[in-house]
């Protein structure tokens, strides 16, 4: 049986992936380039904040993360 996953440990868990996916930029860059701020970016990259699902596809489309389908 799975067990299932809170939604805290999930958005810990894309935070980390969204942190690696940003790799060596700052965040600020990162922050600039999306038109938000840094806290915002890094509220996200530490699951501080929900993700809604349209910033998420933001940050993955910024990071040029391709659609796998």
């Amino acid at each position: 049986m799975a067990t299932a996953m809170s939604p805290a440990l999930r958005r810990r868990i894309l935070a980390l992936e969204l942190r690696r996916l940003r790799g060596k930029r700052p965040g600020h860059e990162v922050a600039q380039g999306l038109g938000w701020s840094t806290s915002k970016v890094s509220r996200y990259e530490v699951g501080r904040s929900p993700l809604p699902y349209e910033e998420v596809e933001r940050m993955l489309d910024f990071y040029g993360v391709a659609d796998s389908e």
